[in-house]
């Protein structure tokens, strides 16, 4: 599918370059688990308000 996107008529096109952007995106997969990280160290988590209906 990314390489009809891309315009590529072969697979062999789109799997020549398709190893170009792996650092970039484990660099950014990286830093956003990070960030998801601190985020949710940061929040607090209340207990939900439930009832218990008989």
């Amino acid at each position: 599918m990314v390489g009809h996107l891309l315009g590529h008529t072969q697979m062999q096109t789109t799997m020549r370059y398709a190893h170009l952007a792996d650092d970039s995106v484990r660099r950014a997969l990286e830093e956003n688990a990070g960030r998801l990280s601190d985020f949710m160290g940061s929040c607090s988590v209340r207990e939900p308000d439930l009832r218990v209906l008989k």
